[in-house]
C-alpha cells in the first residue's frame, strides 16, 4: 500500500500510471478477477479498456487520484507554472 509520502512523490512527478497500479493491487479481488496483472499488462489493459465500453484512461486516473487525495487528505496548491500537491 502506498503511504502518503510515496503518493505525494508520485502525484507531483507525473506518476499516474503507478498510482493507478497501486490502486489496482489494493483492490484486487481474486474471487472476482481471473488473473493478477503485472504492471505492463495492467497498463495495456487500461489503454484498451475504453474501446470495449470501459472508462477512458483519464477517467481511471481521476478515480484513482481522487481516492488517494481523499484518503491522505491531499490538497492542491496552484503555482504560476504548475500545481503541486501537499
Amino acid at each position: 500500500m502506498l503511504d502518503r509520502q510515496q503518493y505525494l512523490q508520485l502525484r507531483n512527478n507525473q506518476g499516474e500510471a503507478t498510482i493507478c497500479y497501486e490502486y489496482y493491487k489494493e483492490h484486487f479481488d481474486k474471487e472476482k478477477h481471473k488473473k493478477f496483472l503485472v504492471f505492463e499488462e495492467f497498463i495495456h489493459y487500461i489503454q484498451q479498456w475504453q474501446f470495449y465500453g470501459g472508462l477512458s484512461v483519464e477517467a481511471v486516473v481521476q478515480t484513482c487520484t481522487n481516492y488517494y487525495d481523499a484518503l491522505f487528505n491531499v490538497f492542491k496548491i496552484p503555482l504560476k507554472d504548475k500545481v503541486i500537491y501537499e
